[in-house]
């Protein structure tokens, strides 16, 4: 936070220096915002072992990362379902301390465990003492897809104080946060960040205890821009930490009142809206500010232009396809789309979808863009094709650490089983739990032939890599993709391939899921069984070691 006031300020015992006068206010006149924001959800069980019967329940993880004790009684939470579902009585009397982490037990009538018992699952020599343990009735979370939300609800507000989102279970294992970037996307392994294996079953957590806080940072600063009167404009920030960050954007340092989220987008910019646009992140723990975007607003008379044309769409059958157009000029532009030639009536909007498309559609798209002062069109074609015959046929999520080399990333092979190449633009993939917003996009021009392997590295360069494995060994012309981060988790992971135009996460190319036990050691894609699991034996199917280290795989080669 910046510092302008450095009047000590006091308004019914609230002391702060160096704040802004109107944080200072709202804190004072709610009384407990900054506590609101040290809470956060660490951990969730959505699917216990089933080794010991009946299976363990689920359950999830509250912690308070601040050094007040926060009073429950007005919150609220319930699992995917909405705000009206939850229990207004469940948090009634409760409170949590600080530094603390508490444990929400699902509890029926085919499992049911004391607050004992629950120490007993998990061993109570891994747990903190004294450990609040809260149970609670209802169904159980989903192992495909679900989530948990906390409100803060009074007479005059609602507030969602957190939401995490999970998907398909490792069974046995629970989700939590990433300790570096707070990212709620990570599978408990026994060993790493503190968890461990219950002491009956075999089921892998850290209930109780958490990595704890993490920094707050802003990845992304709010980017400057000029545009036309009347027209929107949006600013945003892309920022990490734990507690989640909460958001306020301001104009030339006055906040915005309603602005308190990631983006801000103003409908229709007047000139009044120019200025300087910054927004600040406080969690309780801290408050950073991000740096300043300067908006400007050209109210000067200006032809119709179109910045970014509508792009070709190759889709396939079932999606829809979205065409969409940037555009300047004052006054503002109208549009006007045409299917194959013809006008599509009410298509005046700066972007035209065409839902559902079938293989049969051969369709050129056109878009008008026009202002009294002159006019211009673009077009786009749409292609609908079969889906690639894309498969991943090998993946190595934990390479050996012997060797002078102990830096080595994982990496992953895709090959074309089909008859037509096939461009990657624009694909997606990410590991689990599998999310398509957030996933990592190819942005290369990557074009893989009908039978051919190219291989994606996790942190490292292509250097590297044919240097790992020896280019004598290795395919000729071998395309090696490398992407940041993202690697796999070693004992096991899955993984996602979406094409460029995917909306959904079950609108897939691809998909696999793995167990690993084998350091060094690459699991393979069995074309001929159509099962993805074996592990590579050198001699086998093309497998050989590596150059560097004592590594088995096959990168580039498939049975």
């Amino acid at each position: 936070m910046r510092d302008r006031d450095t009047t000590r300020l006091s308004t019914g015992g609230c002391h702060r220096r160096r704040v802004e006068l109107w944080l200072l206010l709202t804190l004072c006149l709610t009384g407990t915002q900054v506590a609101i924001a040290q809470l956060a959800i660490t951990e969730v069980m959505s699917e216990a072992s089933d080794v010991v019967l009946p299976r363990r329940p689920d359950f999830w993880e509250l912690s308070n990362f601040g050094s007040q004790r926060i009073d429950l009684s007005s919150y609220r939470w319930i699992d995917s379902a909405g705000l009206e579902a939850a229990d207004p009585k469940f948090f009634a009397g409760k409170s949590i301390g600080p530094h603390e982490s508490v444990l929400l037990v699902r509890s029926n009538a085919i499992s049911t465990l004391t607050a004992f018992q629950f120490g007993a699952w998990w061993g109570a020599i891994h747990l903190p003492q004294p450990l609040q343990v809260w149970f609670y009735k209802g169904p159980g979370f989903s192992p495909d897809y679900d989530a948990v939300q906390l409100w803060k609800v009074t007479s005059i507000s609602t507030n969602l104080i957190d939401r995490v989102d999970f998907y398909a279970a490792t069974v046995g294992s629970t989700f939590t946060y990433d300790p570096i970037t707070g990212v709620f996307d990570s599978v408990s392994r026994s060993g790493v960040n503190g968890a461990f294996r219950a002491a009956i079953g075999l089921d892998v957590g850290s209930p109780g205890r958490t990595t704890g806080a993490v920094p707050l940072r802003i990845l992304q600063q709010p980017i400057s821009t000029e545009v036309d009167a009347g027209s929107s404009v949006s600013f945003s920030v892309q920022a990490q930490g734990l507690p989640r960050p909460r958001y306020q954007w301001q104009i030339n340092s006055i906040p915005i009142s309603g602005a308190t989220d990631p983006m801000l987008t103003l409908p229709q910019a007047l000139p009044s809206d120019a200025g300087s646009y910054t927004v600040e992140l406080s969690n309780g723990l801290e408050v950073i500010q991000s740096s300043a975007a300067e908006l400007r607003v050209n109210t000067v008379l200006s032809c119709a232009t179109i910045l970014t044309p509508p792009s070709d769409q190759d889709v396939t059958p079932g999606q829809d396809a979205v065409f969409s157009v940037q555009s300047r000029g004052y006054p503002l532009p109208g549009y006007q789309w045409f299917y194959n030639g013809v006008r599509v009536i009410g298509a005046t909007n700066s972007s035209f979808t065409l839902p559902s498309v079938s293989l049969s559609l051969n369709v050129r798209i056109t878009v008008q863009v026009a202002n009294f002062l002159c006019s211009t069109t673009a077009s786009a074609q749409l292609i609908v094709s079969p889906p690639p015959d894309l498969r991943v046929t090998e993946v190595m999520a934990s390479a050996s650490t012997n060797g002078l080399n102990r830096t080595r990333g994982d990496w992953w092979e895709l090959t074309n089983f089909g008859s037509n190449a096939v461009t990657l633009r624009g694909y997606r993939f990410d590991d689990a739990p599998g999310v398509l917003v957030g996933a990592i996009v190819i942005t290369n021009s990557i074009l893989i032939h009908a039978g051919e392997s190219v291989v994606f590295i996790s942190d490292q360069s292509p250097e590297n890599f044919i240097a790992w494995w020896g280019a004598e060994n290795l395919p000729v012309r071998l395309q090696v993709i490398p992407y940041p981060g993202n690697s796999f988790d070693s004992l096991g992971d899955a993984l996602y391939l979406w094409n460029a135009t995917a909306m959904t996460r079950e609108d897939i190319i691809t998909s696999l899921s793995f167990v690993n036990d084998t350091r060094g050691v690459s699991l393979w894609f069995d074309p001929i069984l159509a099962e993805f699991g074996q592990a590579s034996v050198i001699g086998e199917v093309g497998a050989f070691h590596s150059v560097e280290g004592d590594d088995i795989g096959s990168p580039g080669w498939i049975s």
